[in-house]
């Protein structure tokens, strides 16, 4: 990583009532995805 750049930042926006899709936003991109899917994404710093 150069030291001009900042890490990613995930936020989750929304969610549906009974928990699926989830919208999070990531690098000015929203992504509606299932939680199933969701629980597949690791993070790492």
């Amino acid at each position: 990583m150069y030291p001009a750049q900042t890490p990613p930042r995930c936020d989750c926006w929304r969610w549906a009532p009974l928990g699926d899709p989830l919208e999070l936003e990531l690098r000015g991109y929203r992504l509606s995805i299932r939680r199933n899917e969701a629980s597949r994404v690791a993070i790492a710093n």
